[in-house]
């Protein structure tokens, strides 16, 4: 998987990546890996957290902890890239056209290195997986990392080359040790798996839906939170109408 931060500073590289339609394709291979595997994977764990799955449980508020992380990862990205395009948008409008926001900027370098930690980390957690199926998921998230590298290139250049690349490399590197030398409990690790499984999902999505200019990223926000209040008390109603009979 590292391969994927070592070999992004070659241009031709990148230029054959693009042109030749491998960043969709990367950005398909990604959303398949998520449908495929994390999304049923992150059922099975929640089963063995909480003892149920689905819906099919004792009424509980936060019955779907899991599925929760994954959402919030995406959330999260989603008002992160937001508040990033804002800036760029504003200052569009002024002489400062490549001008960036270092505060962000080293947020999103800082996160992308942890997130390459914790993948390094769950991949090294799984011993059991056969080579096979090991080799499959790590040509999947090796693909995940040069659809992020080829648009983080194209969007910071000289910045990406300097603060990203090798830490998101040190990163690997880090989470690997990790997953060979300490054991974190697994409710904190199958909610790490989830968070990134809801990452790769708007990252991979990103860069192949439409651009459109109708953000409202509050209003996103609103409708995820609402839509998921409403499915939550879904259980609370069906009790109440098994007390009224």
């Amino acid at each position: 998987m590292a391969l994927a931060h070592i070999l992004s500073n070659r241009a031709k590289l990148l230029d054959a990546f693009e042109s030749h339609g491998w960043v969709s394709f990367g950005a398909g291979a990604s959303v398949a890996y998520v449908f495929v595997h994390i999304f049923p994977e992150i059922g099975v764990f929640q089963q063995q957290l909480t003892g149920h799955n689905g819906h099919n449980q004792p009424v509980s508020f936060i019955n779907q902890p899991l599925y929760l992380a994954a959402l919030g990862g995406l959330c999260f990205l989603y008002l992160l890239d937001t508040i990033e395009t804002d800036f760029y948008d504003a200052s569009s409008k002024t002489l400062e056209r490549h001008k960036y926001h270092l505060p962000l900027f080293s947020l999103r370098a800082i996160l992308y290195a942890l997130y390459n930690i914790m993948i390094a980390y769950i991949i090294t957690q799984r011993p059991g997986e056969g080579l096979i199926n090991i080799t499959l998921i790590a040509s999947a998230l090796m693909l995940h990392f040069m659809v992020i590298n080829v648009h983080s290139h194209e969007k910071y250049g000289e910045l990406f080359e300097k603060y990203m690349r090798w830490p998101a490399v040190c990163g690997l590197i880090v989470g690997w040790a990790l997953g060979i030398i300490i054991s974190i409990p697994d409710a904190i690790t199958v909610t790490a798996f989830s968070l990134i499984g809801g990452m790769i999902t708007y990252i991979a999505l990103k860069k192949e839906l439409p651009q459109t200019e109708h953000r409202a990223p509050f209003h996103f926000i609103a409708g995820v939170v609402i839509y998921s209040l409403i499915v939550l008390a879904i259980p609370f109603f069906g009790q109440s109408s098994a007390a009224f009979h």
